[in-house]
């Protein structure tokens, strides 16, 4: 279900700001919205503050601003906030709920978070007398966001003078660096399966509890990787919990027998695989799983709590401790919601993948990206022209399926500096090392920022860059 909120409602031959108006029943608020025209663009720009959103880990809002004119409208890239998990299968996918979306980000449940929306787009002469509308679509649930509706009179927003034209901008140049090619180009799929056992019993029973889905689960994840001609399974492996109600040896032998057994009935469904692919390992209580739950739950007496899990007691005293302590909690909360989440088999497949031809490259990056090297999405990137969407949605692709890597990171940076996108850029550079390419795209994004005296000093420590030997003078002479 789409529900519509005008946020403002504005004559667009002139520039307009408003106050801070409420979304999604008061958990997400738009504030400093503006909607101006200089010469021939109109820009929109405003932030969006969902620190008071709470969203499900497989759960997303998509917000799409509109401009909405008397005989037509514009729609507006959307921001996608995603929940853990959805944010998760977005890295790892690229599959977005609307086309093209300006800000895809992963909501921090319980933490301050404000999104820099800006946008330009040429004028077109129905939008003389226009609004800006935010339309609100829930992602991949049923959750109700709200219902309200906001609109704002023009007759009580206050103009202010338009913006003249910006001074020529200073063009950085910037330094790409080339990865080198993996020896062996070795890759996973990991999930998680949450298989229902009778009580103290071992053996799987597929058509027992949600089984079937859980286990139809892990088989679409090896066969995923199985029927692929491009790669070779290496290994399944299997790791086993439980959690930590009960006595501590009786969930070892939980633990380890469910997850030989969940082994042995793959064994058998893939009876033509070499048993030597599959391994295990087991916990018998997730302590740690608990302590991520304790620690977010809101619970009042969470410090003490937290100090109980962290303490040196034995598990089955911690266990008790907890239980005589905070009974009721223990009872709501830690009996029916916490331990059912922690008892589960994380499942892993690894495979390696062969070596990529550029053009079949070039395919594979918009179908299963995870199967490229950085070297070879490097080759792509460069198969386009420098600065083109399809160039810089490479790179963009890159840092998504390589987050660690400083490498992906200084060429994503550059991406999001020539883009202006200085938010993007300075996450990525916080991960992009201390090379001279580095240094050098952290000078451009000191220079944006206005800092010039940090820009020359970062420009001089990467001048065995000629990029950075010319931003260097253009500094100085500007």
């Amino acid at each position: 279900m789409k529900r519509i909120f005008a946020i403002i409602a504005v004559v667009i031959s002139t520039a307009f700001t408003m106050s801070a108006q409420t979304l999604a029943d008061g958990q997400v608020e738009a504030q400093n919205v503006r909607l101006g025209k200089v010469s021939e663009t109109v820009s929109v720009d405003f932030d969006l503050d969902v620190s008071d959103l709470s969203l499900p880990a497989n759960k997303g809002l998509v917000l799409t601003p509109i401009i909405a004119g008397i005989s037509d409208t514009l729609r507006l890239p959307a921001i996608e906030m995603l929940g853990k998990l959805r944010h998760l299968y977005w890295q790892r996918n690229g599959s977005t709920a609307t086309q093209n979306p300006l800000i895809v980000a992963r909501r921090h449940n319980g933490e301050p978070q404000v999104e820099h929306y800006a946008y330009k787009t040429p004028y077109q002469p129905w939008m003389s007398s226009s609004r800006l509308f935010i339309e609100q679509a829930d992602c991949g649930c049923s959750q109700k966001l709200g219902d309200e509706t906001l609109a704002i009179p023009s007759e009580e927003l206050e103009p202010v003078v338009e913006e003249e034209p910006a001074e020529e901008p200073i063009v950085w140049e910037f330094a790409y660096i080339k990865p080198q090619p993996e020896a062996v180009k070795q890759r996973a799929e990991e999930g998680s399966a949450r298989l229902n056992f009778e009580v103290d019993k071992y053996d799987i029973r597929p058509d027992f509890g949600n089984n079937a889905a859980e286990l139809k689960k892990i088989r679409e994840t090896i066969e995923l990787v199985r029927n692929d001609d491009d790669v070779r399974l290496t290994g399944i492996y299997l790791h086993g919990y439980a959690s930590p109600d009960g006595p501590y040896a009786h969930n070892a032998e939980l633990a380890e027998n469910r997850t030989q057994a969940l082994e042995k009935y793959l064994e058998n469904y893939y009876s033509e695989l070499d048993r030597s692919l599959f391994s295990t390992e087991s916990t018998p209580e997730d302590w740690k799983g608990f302590r991520e739950f304790a620690d977010t739950c809101g619970f009042p007496g969470r410090s003490d709590l937290l100090n109980i899990i962290d303490s040196d007691m034995t598990p089955d005293e911690k266990d008790w401790t907890i239980m005589m302590r905070y009974t009721s909690f223990y009872k709501s909360a830690v009996l029916p919601v916490a331990y059912p989440a922690l008892r589960r088999t994380d499942y892993k497949v690894t495979y390696d993948v062969r070596n990529f031809s550029l053009e079949e490259a070039r395919r594979i990056i918009k179908e299963r990206p995870q199967k490229l090297s950085l070297n070879e999405m490097y080759l792509v990137a460069n198969s386009y022209e420098t600065g083109s969407a399809d160039f810089n949605n490479v790179f963009e692709v890159a840092v998504r399926m390589f987050p660690e890597s400083e490498i992906a990171n200084v060429n994503a940076a550059c991406v999001a500096l020539k883009n202006g996108n200085l938010k993007d850029a300075a996450r990525f550079l916080a991960n992009a090392g201390d090379s001279p390419e580095a240094n050098n795209a952290r000078g451009v994004f000191a220079a944006m920022n206005g800092d010039k005296e940090a820009a020359s000093v970062l420009f001089s420590q990467a001048s065995s860059l000629e990029a950075a030997r010319n931003n260097y003078n253009k500094i100085k002479n500007n």
